[in-house]
């Protein structure tokens, strides 16, 4: 098995690092905290809640839930989701639980099917009335508030809720949630900004409602192990200076490191060098230029070149001074914040310590070579 998992977690023996982060979050569960988890995208924080899942398997009075809320577009769908989440079930467990469902919820029609590949039993529920959204949130909330057990649920891209039709969806699930004793929340994201002024604005229903945990990359010491003991266990040699090269071209960044090794590990070399590294890294680059390519047709002209001003600054500063636009001849000072804004708009860029990069680490990559 390729050790350098890409996607869902596998267990401990896979997961680098992030023992002060798990410290924290098993912290914030035994003493019934809640938890704002943030990074960039792609960045770990996924993996991170499966592994706080994985350590609190044995402790058979917590029912860990997990779901992402990305695709979700209103409150219904959100607690749709959840209550499908909440009520995942082995196929021996589905009479008893439907019953609950009978005699607890008259605002939810329950039912199951068997996939018949698989043989996996599936809960579904529909909400009966669609306009009761409050008093169906509070039948699953008061469902898990009067479960014997406690829940630690976590919430993926929860920043979504700020985009529901729904004006007050953050004020209804804040009403619902602070009265829970036996449930631990875990509102994770890749939307730093929109997390911060959730829980950080005085107006905002969740304001100082939860603590703050947020991923930065792993330590380059650990990383550098991990590595090394992966490519060992495969007997390939790599050398540390090697090591410290995927760490600086990929920035440390968790998905960029795990896709350069995972791809660099499936080449089966005897010994890695400097050579294979930057060839492999290219190899990926190159095979995301199509997409890159579309992205140019989504852009206006200055758009696209303060992109690639960006791209080639790698970190850039001081991007309304004439000394910038002058360098690379991007108009006017007024054109350049409309398009940065709407950059920033459209994620493709963000903003740390007064420095604005490219999300992708890849896009970056590419723009500076065309």
């Amino acid at each position: 098995m390729n050790p350098f998992i890409l996607s869902a977690y596998h267990s401990p023996k896979y997961f680098c690092d992030r023992k002060n982060e798990l410290k924290q979050l098993m912290s914030a569960v035994e003493n019934n905290r809640n938890v704002v988890l943030s990074s960039l995208r792609r960045m770990g924080k996924t993996g991170l809640i499966k592994h706080l899942e994985f350590n609190l398997k044995d402790n058979h009075n917590i029912v860990f839930v997990y779901f992402d809320i990305m695709t979700t577009s209103s409150m219904n769908d959100f607690i749709k989701l959840l209550v499908d989440s909440v009520f995942k079930i082995q196929k021996n467990e589905k009479d008893s639980l439907y019953k609950s469902f009978v005699n607890l919820f008259g605002l939810f029609k329950p039912s199951f099917s068997v996939n018949p590949i698989s043989g996996e039993t599936k809960f579904n529920i529909e909400l009966s009335e669609k306009k009761e959204t409050e008093t169906s949130l509070s039948a699953i909330m008061d469902y898990i508030s009067n479960h014997k057990k406690k829940f630690v649920i976590a919430i993926d891209e929860f920043q979504q809720i700020a985009n529901y039709p729904e004006k007050n969806a953050e004020e209804i699930l804040r009403s619902k949630i602070q009265f829970m004793n036996n449930a631990v929340f875990i509102f994770s994201g890749s939307s730093r900004d929109i997390l911060k002024s959730m829980f950080s604005d005085k107006g905002r229903p969740f304001y100082q409602s939860s603590e703050f945990l947020y991923l930065k990359s792993i330590n380059h010491i650990e990383y550098s192990e991990f590595i090394a003991d992966q490519f060992s266990n495969s007997r390939t040699k790599i050398s540390s200076e090697e090591i410290n090269n995927i760490l600086e071209i990929t920035n440390a960044h968790t998905f960029y490191v795990q896709n350069l090794c995972n791809r660099l590990y499936a080449e089966n070399f005897k010994v890695i060098t400097q050579a294979e590294i930057n060839e492999t890294f290219g190899k990926i680059i190159s095979e995301n230029s199509y997409y890159f390519e579309n992205i140019k047709h989504l852009l206006t002209d200055l758009q696209w070149k303060l992109l690639k001003a960006i791209a080639m600054e790698g970190k850039a500063t001081g991007i309304n001074s004439n000394y910038f636009i002058s360098k690379y001849k991007l108009g006017s000072v007024s054109s350049v914040n409309t398009a940065l804004q709407s950059l920033m708009k459209k994620e493709l860029i963000y903003k740390e310590n007064d420095c604005y990069l490219i999300y992708d680490l890849l896009f970056s990559k590419w723009l500076t070579t065309i």
